[in-house]
Protein backbone atom coordinates (compact mmCIF):
# COMPACT_ATOMS: atom_id res chain seq x y z
CA UNK A 1 0.00 0.00 0.00
CA UNK A 2 1.73 3.10 -0.97
CA UNK A 3 1.62 6.27 1.41
CA UNK A 4 -0.44 9.04 0.45
CA UNK A 5 1.84 11.96 -0.98
CA UNK A 6 1.78 16.05 -1.56
CA UNK A 7 3.50 18.29 -4.05
CA UNK A 8 5.18 21.00 -2.39
CA UNK A 9 7.52 24.10 -4.15
CA UNK A 10 9.87 25.80 -2.32
CA UNK A 11 12.80 28.05 -3.03
CA UNK A 12 16.44 27.15 -1.53
CA UNK A 13 19.69 28.90 -2.30
CA UNK A 14 21.82 27.64 -4.34
CA UNK A 15 24.44 26.03 -2.44
CA UNK A 16 21.96 24.58 -0.46
CA UNK A 17 20.22 22.77 -3.29
CA UNK A 18 24.04 21.98 -5.04
CA UNK A 19 24.81 20.04 -1.19
CA UNK A 20 21.27 18.34 -1.87
CA UNK A 21 22.71 16.95 -5.15
CA UNK A 22 25.99 15.79 -4.22
CA UNK A 23 24.03 14.05 -1.41
CA UNK A 24 21.94 12.43 -3.68
CA UNK A 25 24.33 11.50 -6.06
CA UNK A 26 26.62 9.95 -3.27
CA UNK A 27 24.17 7.86 -1.85
CA UNK A 28 22.47 7.33 -4.86
CA UNK A 29 19.56 8.37 -4.13
CA UNK A 30 16.88 11.59 -5.33
CA UNK A 31 16.70 14.85 -4.66
CA UNK A 32 13.52 14.33 -2.66
CA UNK A 33 14.40 11.21 -1.09
CA UNK A 34 17.44 13.83 0.86
CA UNK A 35 14.99 16.19 1.33
CA UNK A 36 12.50 14.03 2.88
CA UNK A 37 14.71 12.35 5.60
CA UNK A 38 15.86 15.93 6.24
CA UNK A 39 12.61 17.63 7.13
CA UNK A 40 11.45 14.19 8.86
CA UNK A 41 14.83 14.74 10.80
CA UNK A 42 13.99 18.27 11.82
CA UNK A 43 10.26 17.52 12.59
CA UNK A 44 11.23 14.76 14.88
CA UNK A 45 14.01 16.73 16.87
CA UNK A 46 14.32 20.66 16.73
CA UNK A 47 10.20 20.79 15.79
CA UNK A 48 9.80 18.37 18.24
CA UNK A 49 11.54 20.33 20.58
CA UNK A 50 9.57 23.79 19.74
CA UNK A 51 6.21 21.99 20.14
CA UNK A 52 7.16 20.62 23.72
CA UNK A 53 8.61 24.49 24.37
CA UNK A 54 5.30 26.01 22.70
CA UNK A 55 3.14 23.71 25.26
CA UNK A 56 4.97 24.14 28.44
CA UNK A 57 4.66 28.30 27.76
CA UNK A 58 1.30 27.84 27.14
CA UNK A 59 0.78 25.63 30.42
CA UNK A 60 2.66 28.62 32.50
CA UNK A 61 0.67 31.17 30.87
CA UNK A 62 -2.77 29.11 32.41
CA UNK A 63 -1.25 28.85 35.34
CA UNK A 64 -0.30 25.21 35.29
CA UNK A 65 3.20 24.68 37.18
CA UNK A 66 4.94 23.92 40.15
CA UNK A 67 6.71 26.27 42.60
CA UNK A 68 10.38 25.50 42.55
CA UNK A 69 10.49 24.43 46.78
CA UNK A 70 7.84 22.07 45.97
CA UNK A 71 10.00 20.40 42.99
CA UNK A 72 12.88 20.16 45.13
CA UNK A 73 10.88 18.48 47.71
CA UNK A 74 9.71 16.08 45.52
CA UNK A 75 12.72 15.50 44.03
CA UNK A 76 14.54 15.39 47.55
CA UNK A 77 12.04 12.49 48.59
CA UNK A 78 12.54 10.30 45.54
CA UNK A 79 16.44 10.43 45.85
CA UNK A 80 16.05 9.67 50.18
CA UNK A 81 13.27 6.64 49.02
CA UNK A 82 16.51 5.20 46.45
CA UNK A 83 19.05 5.52 48.97
CA UNK A 84 16.93 3.65 51.21
CA UNK A 85 15.92 1.02 48.88
CA UNK A 86 19.94 1.16 48.24
CA UNK A 87 21.05 0.38 51.28
CA UNK A 88 18.37 -2.12 52.12
CA UNK A 89 19.92 -4.57 49.12
CA UNK A 90 23.03 -3.66 50.46
CA UNK A 91 22.79 -5.13 53.71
Amino acid sequence: MSEKTSHISASLPAELVERVDNLATLIEQDRAWIIQRALENYLTNEGADLQEDAAGLAELQAGKFSELDEVLKKANSIVEHAEAKRALRAR
